[in-house]
């Protein structure tokens, strides 16, 4: 998982979906459900990422999808690679904090 410290939980992510929304951050898409999805062609349809708001950070968890395999850890890796790379890309250190990843054991 993908643990973003930040003040401002809920307008992280109203920025964050308002970036993908005007194209402003490419290859990811916002599903019917809220969940991030990533759009390369070769992990499409591969995993979503949701997001779960707490006091001062967002939690962001990679998730598979009940018709395929389980993730694999490479897959994890990707997943949560890619993502992080978009907040450290498009946001600065008066949107969040800190970011942390943890094991994929």
């Amino acid at each position: 998982m993908l643990v973003v410290e930040t003040p401002k939980p809920k307008a992280l992510l109203a920025t964050l979906r308002a970036m993908i929304s005007d194209g402003s951050i490419q290859l990811w898409r916002v599903d019917n459900a809220g969940s991030f999805r990533y759009e390369a062609a070769q992990y499409k349809s591969l995993f979503a990422i949701n997001s779960a708001e707490g006091p001062g950070k967002v939690v962001f968890k990679a998730l598979g999808f009940k018709d395929k395999p389980p993730l694999t850890r490479a897959e994890k890796a990707i997943a949560y690679g890619r993502f992080a790379e978009e907040l450290l890309a498009h946001f600065n250190k008066s949107d969040f904090t800190s970011l942390e990843c943890a094991p994929l054991a």
